[in-house]
């Protein structure tokens, strides 16, 4: 057991030196190895979000369209909003600070989640707390109105994806959503069929490949 962990080590070692040493350019490479990097549990995922948002990958993709900001301003409804995957959450350098009572924004990545810290305080947002964390394994919170999953359900497997919804459905008030952005239809068509199967589908949005859902739980007697 001991050497199949100094092995393990090594791998993680020599991976996490070569993303670091070619984050600057080949990006084809640096995805394989980040790929690679996942596998190794929660220190790998951790290290290979580090690394993107530390090259400024997330940076130059980070431009939140206006139909984005006004789904979640429609149904903030003045309430709790929690961003599970959030990154360096520039949600909040657009969104109207009058339509949330509290923000909450969730990443596994420390980089991130330090760049979010400095948006908010850089704008002055006293309401909005950020924090490191895996979101297949939040526990979820009580009467919160939005949930929002920008770009994040997709990297969890199917049972992560089912076990996670139940838990945003039960943290939600009775006026809550969970609102998920994909991307690509297209690429992520199953992601998108199991969120639909296991919710209701208050609203959907397709704009170009992107697609917008708006959920909330089966159980009506929730929601």
């Amino acid at each position: 057991m001991d050497q199949q962990r100094k092995k393990s080590n090594s791998i993680f070692t020599y991976l996490r030196y070569k993303y670091r040493e070619v984050r600057y350019g080949g990006e084809f490479l640096k995805r394989l190895i980040w790929r690679f990097m996942r596998l190794f549990g929660q220190r790998g995922k951790r290290c290979a979000w580090d690394g993107q948002y530390e090259s400024g990958y997330w940076r130059d993709l980070s431009s939140k369209d206006s139909e984005l900001i006004e789904i979640i301003e429609d149904f903030s409804r003045g309430g709790k909003i929690v961003s599970l995957g959030c990154g360096a959450d520039d949600i909040i350098l657009k969104l109207n600070p009058h339509v949330y009572s509290s923000y909450l924004g969730i990443d596994i990545s420390k980089v991130a989640i330090e760049h979010a810290i400095d948006n908010a305080k850089r704008l002055g947002l006293t309401n909005c707390q950020f924090c490191v964390g895996d979101i297949a394994e939040w526990e979820g919170d009580k009467n919160i109105t939005l949930i929002i999953l920008e770009e994040s359900i997709y990297y969890l497997n199917s049972g992560q994806q089912q076990r996670l919804l139940e838990r945003c459905y039960d943290s939600l008030n009775s006026n809550g959503s969970v609102l998920i952005t994909v991307h690509s239809r297209y690429k992520h068509e199953k992601t998108i069929n199991r969120c639909k199967e296991i919710s209701k589908v208050v609203k959907e949005i397709n704009k170009g490949e992107k697609t917008y859902l708006i959920l909330k739980s089966v159980h009506n007697g929730k929601n």
